[in-house]
């Protein structure tokens, strides 16, 4: 492996975070029902995912389960998830946003997609076609 790279390639993916991370600390100073990037990150993942299962997101936010029952708490009493159980499974706990929820979850998708947008507006199509292509590829590693 070639460190050099390795290293250039940390600092070129650290530098497109930061990115990311910013339009988020942004969105928090802007939008008083989401006091966390971590709350933030978990209506995300709930905007993309659907309705999902308590131990789903605790395991992609590596979040202990009695933390993030703790976080829902928050987010469901300022109206932005909603938590159930279902028939067929009374022990299995799911959270899903509200309509107040999709619509935060909107606003934040719209702001990093804008952002999507104007990197890939840095290359030519082939570009883009070969850089989604290869980061299909690490994202499987």
């Amino acid at each position: 492996m070639d460190v050099k790279k390795a290293k250039k390639l940390q600092s070129k993916l650290e530098g497109i975070l930061q990115k990311y991370f910013s339009i988020q600390n942004n969105f928090l100073k802007e939008n008083r029902d989401v006091e966390t990037i971590v709350e933030m990150r978990l209506i995300s993942y709930v905007g993309n995912s659907g309705r999902c299962r308590m131990k789903e997101i605790s395991e992609y936010l590596a979040v202990p389960k009695n933390n993030l029952t703790n976080i829902v708490n928050k987010l469901v009493k300022r109206k932005l998830l909603k938590r159930f159980r279902t028939e067929d499974d009374r022990r299995a706990v799911f959270v899903e946003l509200t309509a107040k929820g999709s619509k935060l979850f909107e606003k934040e998708e719209e702001a990093l997609l804008k952002l999507s947008e104007e990197l890939l507006t840095a290359i030519n199509k082939s570009e883009q076609n070969s850089l989604l292509s290869i980061l299909n590829k690490m994202e499987l590693l």
